[in-house]
Order: structure tokens, then C-alpha cells, then sequence
């Protein structure tokens, strides 16, 4: 059967208007990308600039914004966010003390409600971010949890768990449960070597446990967000990057356990090239794979 010239005008034009709307899109996606910006999944994306990933949150009912990375980065973070609303920001959640995840606090409780995280993580926040010049550029939560918080907006619910010690003793995740993404913060470094320090109050043995119960926790759908990675787009990811994680902190204990067994010492294990299995693990800052040894070696001498 043939077609009339005016159904073809009409298809034609909803053809054209279908590619001009796509173009629309795709250009405002390329730009946010340009920007730092990547969505995710229902009104949820990251963004990276320097320091870790942030998570941000915007809907009608509520929005929220994981980790603030340093103020410079937080004003660049906040000038694009301005884009997606002109309301304040319910939350800021925190997942753990370290600088360049809470730094940014400075600049961005101006936009927010309220700053939230683990009791520990503001607590080591003081101790270890507010002494000497830095003192005046902190800003604290003023809302603490112990093991979990559930928090609401709108039709979204964020449920914010601390389980164990582990990269530090503040740690804590934060599950968007209608979106159903979770940030890890600093609980993976994707494919590099994390930084670990057990003056942070962590442990690398209840690491291991931490990422068990993140995997027996959330489904296969679940997008996770890490703290770092080695190329911005590998800080999104599935539970197979936390079994990978999980699998070299294992592996970096047997390997310090067992030379300690062998009466190797603490400068001898360090000089390893690799953790045998995780040759793909790449050094982002030098000495990374020096600075985990000498710290499993530690943790296993305790």
C-alpha cells in the first residue's frame, strides 16, 4: 500500500524532530561529561575533578551530595550542579575523614541543610583534619550516626551503613535504594593500590569482612561508586570489582604472613615488585605497593 504525501511529512517531520531531540541530549550529556558531570541512573550521577568521587542526588522531593573532594573543586562541582536545580542541597554525606573527601565541606555547607556521617569519621575528622592552619577550614557534621541511618527525599531513601573498621575507622557506604546505587567511598581503589594507614584507626583484616557484607548485601543490579580508580570511568562499577578488591587485600596479607613466617623482615617483603595474581594493579602514587606491605606487615605484628 502506498503513502500519502502528507504522511510522509508527518513522519518525516517526527523523524527529524526524534534526531533533533537526540542531538539535544547528546550534546547536554558531551557537556556535562566536559564538565566532570556523568548521570548515573534516576536523577543520580558522579562527578571528578581531583580528590574522590562525589555522588550527587537531585529530584522534586529531595537531593543530596556524597563527598565535597577540596574547595576549589567543590566551587567547580557546585557551579554545575546549579544547572540541575536552584534549591539547597538536603544533605552531605561524608564516608570518611580524609582530606580530599572532606575538604570541600568549607565551601559547600553554605548550599546544604545538613552535613552527615559515622560518629568515628567526624570525630577522626577533628583529630586528624583540624589542627594548626587547617583548623579554620573545616566544616563538621552536624548530623552523626553509629552502625545506620536511614534518611528520606522525597520519594528516594538513602540508607548509610558503618560496619567495621577497615580503610579507616569511619568508614561508611550509602545506598540509594529506589536507584539502587551504593557509594563505597575509599572501601575500593579500582585497580590501583589504596592508600591505607593504620593511624586512620583501619584494618585491612575487617576490610575483608566490610566488602563480604557489601556483596552479600546488594544485588547483581546494584551500581557501586569508588573513591578512586585508575581513569575516571572505572569509578563506577559492579560487585566484581569489589570481589577483585577483597581478593588483593586477601592476598597481600598471605603474602606478608607467610614471608613473615619465613623470617623475612618488614624491608625485605617491601622491596616486592607485585602481589602475585594482582600484576594488573597499577601504582598511581609512587611506592603504594611498599606503603600496603609495610602496613599488612604492622597489622600481622600487633
Amino acid at each position: 500500500m502506498g503513502i500519502t504525501r502528507k504522511e510522509f511529512l508527518k513522519s518525516s517531520s517526527i523523524l527529524v524532530g526524534g534526531l533533533l531531540l537526540n542531538k539535544t541530549k547528546i550534546f547536554t550529556i558531551l557537556q556535562d561529561e566536559k564538565k566532570g558531570f556523568k548521570t548515573i541512573r534516576n536523577n543520580l550521577g558522579i562527578y571528578t575533578e581531583r580528590g574522590g568521587t562525589i555522588l550527587w542526588y537531585v529530584s522534586p522531593g529531595g537531593s543530596a551530595i556524597i563527598d565535597s573532594q577540596f574547595p576549589d573543586q567543590a566551587k567547580n562541582f557546585m557551579a554545575g550542579l546549579k544547572e540541575k536545580t536552584d534549591k539547597k542541597i538536603d544533605y552531605l554525606f561524608n564516608t570518611h575523614h580524609h582530606m580530599d573527601h572532606t575538604s570541600g565541606n568549607i565551601y559547600l555547607k553554605d548550599y546544604v541543610n545538613h552535613i552527615a556521617a559515622n560518629e568515628n569519621c567526624a570525630r577522626l575528622q577533628k583529630e586528624k583534619n583540624g589542627q594548626g592552619d587547617n583548623a579554620k577550614n573545616q566544616a563538621y557534621p552536624d548530623i552523626t550516626f553509629k552502625e545506620s541511618e536511614t534518611f528520606v527525599l522525597g520519594s528516594e531513601k538513602v540508607e548509610a551503613y558503618h560496619w567495621y573498621p577497615a580503610h579507616t575507622g569511619g568508614d561508611s557506604i550509602y545506598h540509594f535504594v529506589n536507584a539502587n546505587v551504593v557509594h563505597m567511598g575509599d572501601l575500593v581503589f579500582n585497580r590501583i593500590y589504596p592508600y591505607f594507614g593504620l593511624s586512620d584507626e583501619g584494618s585491612l583484616k575487617t576490610w575483608i569482612l566490610y566488602l563480604d557484607k557489601a556483596m552479600d548485601k546488594f544485588s547483581n543490579d546494584t551500581v557501586f561508586v569508588f573513591g578512586h580508580a585508575y581513569q575516571d570511568d572505572k569509578v563506577i562499577g559492579t560487585k566484581d570489582d569489589l570481589a577483585f578488591m577483597k581478593g588483593y587485600i586477601s592476598a597481600l596479607l598471605d603474602y606478608t604472613a607467610k614471608g613473615k613466617a619465613a623470617g623475612k623482615t618488614r624491608v625485605e617483603l617491601a622491596s616486592a615488585t607485585e602481589i602475585p595474581g594482582f600484576s594488573e594493579i597499577k601504582d598511581t602514587r609512587k611506592g603504594g605497593l611498599k606503603s600496603n606491605i609495610e602496613q599488612a606487615f604492622d597489622e600481622l605484628s600487633r
